[in-house]
């Protein structure tokens, strides 16, 4: 990997600056944030204050290379189809009501600016902000965390549930026809989630004792992801296509230290494509289920329980049970999957152990759920999806 070097990171600091002077977004600082391996992501500070609680902004550059590696060459129009997503999503937040089972309300930044020939943002800022992931980390090791609460935890996992139903239903609705289309032309976004997910299945579990009719299933699993992401928008999708967020995971989830603020941020909408939801409740139930097997975080079980509840997966009527397997499918695969999402040369997420019983866990998920057995899971993690 080839990050930027110091100087390099510099220039681009005084660069962003200079952009932003003669904007009302002109900023005497910028402190480079540590959350972003795609994009250059930094908090500026404003040299006039938008309001008593906006002194800060969030500023996200985005380039042709990662952030993280500057070899790994990233499509820059993503900028672009997170700019359209922002904005869309104004009216649908406008739209969307507040749930009475949960105290948390869960939303994405305001996009106050937008430069498309330097693809800069400055985004609404969340001050006293850490993502999912770090307050899960946190609470494994702290019982006195505030995540470490089941009802504090369950209620933020019910409120992203519950937001992400809203989504899925909202952008699926024939009003957003045109949305849809535009989404659907974000492909270089969708090939490279299908190059870090299904493209790279067999792969990652090869070296492992995999057995040979398990083996064949993740083949034909891999088969089926191939057509999956070259589908397009089409009048007669069932209700479980549509716009989906991409990269829902808890490293773009944002919600306060203290869990005194009500409110919840979804970040990184770069990603947007036209998919099955499968691949976003999927991925946070995997991501969720990683936090708990490689650092012991168990608010993340309490948070899977609320946004299974949330999002009303264990309500679903027999006829729409395969969302259910097919979360499952999409959950193993981020699971074994989380092999890679580290520096080639970097450690494993865990100890040989650990990562032999993540990897059988991941292939049990995806070959009963590719079969439809719901005996197994009526006695498994899935168990609370299983329950009508």
């Amino acid at each position: 990997m080839a990050p930027l070097t110091n100087a390099e990171k510099a220039e681009l600091k005084t660069s962003l600056l200079a952009q932003l002077a003669s904007t009302p977004f002109a900023c005497t600082s910028l402190l480079e944030l540590t959350n972003g391996t795609t994009n250059f992501v930094f908090r500026g500070q404003l040299q006039e204050s938008r309001g008593a609680n906006a002194a800060t902004v969030i500023i996200k550059h985005t380039t042709g290379y990662a952030a993280a590696n500057k070899d790994f060459a990233i499509d820059v129009t993503r900028s672009r189809f997170e700019e359209t997503m922002l904005d869309a999503l104004k009216a649908f937040q406008n739209e969307s009501g507040h749930s009475t089972a949960t105290t948390f309300t869960a939303r994405a930044p305001e996009l106050l600016w937008f430069n498309r020939e330097t693809n800069t943002q400055v985004l609404q800022d969340f001050a006293d902000a850490i993502d999912l992931k770090a307050s899960l980390l946190a609470s494994a090791a702290d019982k006195q965390h505030p995540l470490s609460s089941q009802k504090a935890a369950h209620s933020v996992g019910y409120a992203l549930g519950e937001w992400l139903h809203s989504f899925h239903a909202w952008t699926a609705a024939p009003e957003q026809v045109s949305l849809r289309d535009t989404v659907a032309a974000n492909e270089p976004m969708r090939k490279l989630k299908h190059q870090i997910t299904y493209d790279a299945l067999v792969r990652i579990v090869s070296p492992f004792d995999v057995a040979e009719n398990d083996l064949a299933v993740l083949k034909e699993v891999q088969a089926s992801a191939v057509v999956d992401f070259q589908r397009l928008p089409h009048i007669a999708d069932s209700s479980h296509w549509g716009i989906i967020h991409g990269d829902f995971w808890s490293g773009n989830v944002l919600l306060p230290s203290d869990l005194k603020d009500p409110r919840l941020f979804v970040v990184d909408w770069e990603f947007a494509q036209y998919g099955h939801r499968a691949y976003d409740v999927g991925q946070l139930i995997g991501d969720l289920l990683e936090r708990d097997h490689f650092r012991g975080a168990k608010a993340a079980l309490d948070i899977l329980a609320g946004f299974s509840e949330g999002y009303g997966l264990p309500s679903l009527s027999k006829k729409d049970r395969d969302l259910l397997y097919r979360t499952a499918i999409h959950a193993g695969v981020h699971l074994i999957c989380s092999m890679i999402r580290r520096a080639p040369s970097g450690p494993l997420p865990g100890t040989q152990e650990q990562v032999g019983e993540a990897i059988r866990l991941g292939v049990n998920l995806i070959v009963r759920g590719w079969t439809k057995d719901e005996e197994w899971f009526k006695s498994s993690v899935f168990k609370p999806l299983f329950s009508t």
